[in-house]
């Protein structure tokens, strides 16, 4: 029906919506965060295929036999001359005889040939010219990491060593973007990830010269093995500075992450 979109550009329309444009390395990581999710969920074998983890099949060359060996057969075959075999009589006997050696290779390249345009609605106009001479989806992909994942990591670093707590934020807010900033670190470094102890003593860091957490820092004893350390250090934190700020303010103060 004239005038209906078709799959294809209902999918490119939803993961546009879903994923955003990539603009540089500020948004990368909540875009390659989003893209993976969101095409994990349209396909589990969009993600893989788009980063190379999902190989194609190897390429078997086939083997087609040559038109005038074919009829010199069949014209053997039914005991008739050559010129009286058609080239219609030899292309449905190839079609017949010669097989497809790799038929996951069609599979793959079907999945292949809907990521390079699901790709490209994600990515800012100015980056699509990066990426114009791109074969597949795979191809632009890796141009892209190449262009933004190490300065990326550099960004998301250095913003969170410089997320510190100062008195013109409340500790809420400062919880929440150190945390945002921690989360970015450890999903672009994933096997490089900071420990536990390094996440803390730069928790340490940053709160460090506030009136408020001064005492805290001195007193405070986690236990280093816990998975969830950082989510009770962010809970003893917010409890000492409500208090602190009870005290020197005579006011209620309530503190939520």
């Amino acid at each position: 029906m004239l005038g209906m979109a078709s799959e294809m550009e209902i999918m490119m329309q939803d993961l546009a919506k879903d994923v955003g444009k990539l603009k540089d390395h500020t948004n990368y990581t909540r875009w390659h965060s989003r893209l993976r999710r969101a095409l994990k969920q349209r396909d589990s074998r969009f993600w893989p295929t788009l980063t190379g983890a999902n190989k194609p099949p190897v390429l078997h060359k086939l083997y087609l036999p040559d038109d005038n060996v074919v009829r010199e057969g069949l014209a053997e075959q039914h005991i008739v001359p050559l010129e009286s075999i058609s080239a219609d009589q030899i292309v449905d006997h190839i079609n017949k005889t010669v097989h497809e050696p790799n038929a996951s290779l069609s599979a793959w390249q079907a999945i292949d040939q809907k990521l390079l345009p699901l790709f490209l609605v994600t990515l800012g106009s100015h980056l699509q010219f990066h990426v114009r001479l791109a074969k597949t989806g795979s191809d632009a992909y890796h141009i892209i990491e190449g262009m933004f994942h190490g300065p990326a990591k550099h960004y998301v670093w250095a913003n969170w060593i410089n997320c510190t707590f100062s008195t013109q934020k409340t500790a809420t807010e400062f919880v929440h973007r150190w945390r945002r900033a921690l989360d970015e670190v450890l999903y672009l470094f994933e096997n490089d990830a900071p420990s536990l102890t390094c996440q803390l003593s730069q928790f340490m860091a940053a709160i460090d010269g506030h009136p408020g957490t001064m005492s805290w820092a001195r007193e405070a004893s986690f236990d280093m093995s816990d998975a969830s350390l950082m989510e009770k250090v962010f809970r003893s934190f917010l409890s000492r500075l409500a208090k602190f700020e009870r005290a020197a303010n005579g006011l209620k103060v309530h503190w939520n992450i």
